[in-house]
């Protein structure tokens, strides 16, 4: 052989060598940006995912709980022993080491209910509403307010100590009610 044609084919062999080089290089950045992909596409399934999961947790507990929501307009019902009740956020503001509620409890029947407690908790975005979870902090509070039949009544429910996230994810868990007033005819 001479060294010609051996030239040739080394020349040949080292540009075959570069494609293939080229071409593994970009197959392994295409296969990143699919598993960079991929990743983000779980990242959202899992985002939704917690949402469904904290939306199928409420309907468990449809009525029996309420998620206080400061940025959404209107209220929610909630049931007690006695009846139930519709509970309205009006008004989020730092209060000490923490926040300071304002609520109207609406009393939608012809009852008239002498003093009720609220029982609360708040805590982190990713609420578990299992009575196991520990990250959960609870109060119980006592209003002597009467509720008066088809009228709201605001009450300030503290809680603390919260961060800013945490008030914005508080639970009322019950109320309860002293006493039951009805007329008489």
């Amino acid at each position: 052989m001479t060294r010609a044609p051996l030239l040739e084919i080394l020349v040949a062999l080292t540009v075959l060598a570069n494609t293939e080089c080229r071409g593994r290089r970009q197959q392994q950045k295409s296969e990143a940006e699919d598993i960079k992909q991929l990743r983000k596409e779980v990242d959202d399934l899992k985002s939704r995912v917690d949402g469904l999961s904290l939306n199928f947790r409420f309907s468990q507990n449809r009525n029996h709980t309420v998620l206080l929501d400061p940025a959404e307009k209107g209220y929610q019902r909630i049931d007690s022993e006695d009846g139930f009740f519709l509970l309205s956020t009006k008004d989020v503001a730092p209060y000490l080491d923490g926040y300071r509620l304002l609520v109207e409890v609406g009393n939608p029947t012809t009852i008239r209910y002498v003093g009720f407690k609220i029982k609360v908790r708040w805590g982190p975005t990713q609420l578990d509403f299992g009575d196991n979870d520990k990250t959960m902090k609870r109060r119980e509070l006592a209003f002597p307010a009467t509720q008066y039949p088809g009228s709201w009544t605001i009450v300030t429910i503290p809680i603390s100590p919260a961060t800013s996230e945490e008030a914005h994810n508080v639970v009322i868990e019950a109320i309860e009610t002293n006493t039951v007033s009805l007329g008489k005819r």
